[in-house]
């Protein structure tokens, strides 16, 4: 546990945790990241990855807020994500991806290498953007989510529910 607000990495590697929180006061890239059980990163500014690097955390819930995210390596693998706050967000996952509640002001890109659907009881708000999002088979149907515009990269089978219109 790495959470003093005052922690100012600029690029962090964990070789293995089991429940892993981080906190940095600006601009944080993840190199190599382990974690068995949760996996929670605050940034104060933009959260990305170092190239090639891979983060699993495929053993409960991730939990991000930042400025922006760029956590799009084919290789990463998360269980659930929550997505806190970000302007700009691109997630990818090698597999199966659950979305727990999710907030983004801007634009929302969400890749999953089989399905991607989300907790129930949960929300998926995206801003002012665009929200493009693929994988197998996507399943983003509980009554609250907002969308302002949505694109669908590939999919077999997609089912999206919006509390009111989409474009």
């Amino acid at each position: 546990t790495l959470t003093d607000p005052a922690n100012d990495f600029a690029t962090l590697a964990v070789t293995e945790a089991r429940n892993l929180s981080l906190r940095d006061a600006n601009a944080l890239i993840l190199g190599e990241v382990t974690a068995a059980g949760t996996l929670a990163v605050q940034a104060g500014g933009a959260l990305s990855q170092a190239v090639d690097s891979r983060i699993q955390a495929a053993g409960g819930l991730t939990t991000l807020n930042a400025a922006d995210i760029a956590l799009a390596n084919a290789n990463n693998d998360f269980q659930t994500v929550r997505i806190g706050g970000g302007q700009t967000v691109n997630l990818r996952d090698a597999n199966e991806l659950v979305l727990d509640d999710v907030t983004v002001s801007g634009t929302l890109g969400i890749q999953s290498g089989t399905t991607l659907s989300q907790v129930a009881g949960t929300r998926v708000q995206a801003g002012n953007g665009l929200t493009t999002l693929s994988g197998t088979d996507i399943t983003l149907a509980n009554a609250n989510n907002n969308f302002q515009s949505v694109s669908i990269g590939a999919a077999n089978n997609v089912t999206l529910v919006d509390v009111n219109a989409i474009t």
